[in-house]
Parts: C-alpha cells; sequence; structure tokens
C-alpha cells in the first residue's frame, strides 16, 4: 500500500535543510503542494521569482559559459583548494557579468589573499566579486 511505501518518510515540512535544499526521498522529483488552499498560496509566494531592486534578475552561468582562462583560473582555486568546492551559479552568474580582464584580476586578487582566518571563503569571493560589479554599475 501507499502508506507501507511512504513508512519512515518525513512529511515536506519536516525535512532537514542541507545548504538551503530539502532532503529528498528516492523518486522525489519536486516539491509536494498539499490540497490545502493556504498551503497552495504558502507554496506560490515561497516559490515566485522575486526580482532584485532596479528590476534586473541576478545572472546565473555554469562553469562551461564563462571564457577558458576565467574556467582554468576558478579550477586552480578549486585544485589548490583555496575554494571549498564548486562554486554556485550565481556566483559563477556575477563572475560572467565582469568583463574577462577584470573576472581574472577579481579571482588573482581573492587568489592572493590570506584565507587562514577566513569563515566562509566563498563568501568573501561573492562580495569582492559583488563590488567589481558595483564599480560598473551593474549591481
Amino acid at each position: 500500500s501507499a502508506q507501507s511505501l511512504l513508512a519512515g518518510v518525513p512529511p515536506v515540512h519536516q525535512q532537514q535543510q542541507v545548504f538551503g535544499q530539502p532532503q529528498n526521498p528516492v523518486g522525489y522529483t519536486g516539491h509536494q503542494q498539499q490540497s490545502y488552499p493556504h498551503h497552495q498560496q504558502q507554496y506560490q509566494n515561497h516559490h515566485q521569482k522575486t526580482q532584485p531592486p532596479g528590476g534586473r534578475r541576478r545572472t546565473t552561468a555554469s562553469m562551461s559559459e564563462l571564457p577558458i582562462n576565467v574556467q582554468y583560473t576558478i579550477q586552480n582555486l578549486l585544485a589548490t583548494r583555496q575554494i571549498d568546492g564548486m562554486l554556485d551559479d550565481g556566483i559563477l552568474g556575477m563572475v560572467k557579468d565582469l568583463p574577462e580582464p577584470l573576472a581574472l584580476q577579481a579571482l588573482e586578487k581573492f587568489r592572493t589573499i590570506d584565507k587562514n582566518t577566513m569563515r566562509n571563503k566563498t563568501a568573501y569571493l561573492a562580495g569582492l566579486l559583488r563590488r567589481e560589479l558595483e564599480k560598473l554599475g551593474k549591481r
């Protein structure tokens, strides 16, 4: 029966959050929507796209969309453990929004900074990229 198949699978609202995403049970392909109207409204409010001030959507990108020299620089940061794991599509989008020379310059600046006291290297890099974009009026 369906109940025996779902035994031990927590309801959606009780799932653990891991990096902002619910853990998905095997075979789970998306958010469950309850038939209760107030749940559906909460779902719609939570999942509608919001635009940042100024009406611009944030750029997202994958590694393959970046210039090859920028890809190599990021791979080097990963290989030398100067960043902890792959950068998310939002940070890659910030890199993509910068002209290639400025992107390389920002990544080089990050590479040369002492990271021993940094609590979150990725957040530091994101801040560095955001400041470069602000100088260009792109954020």
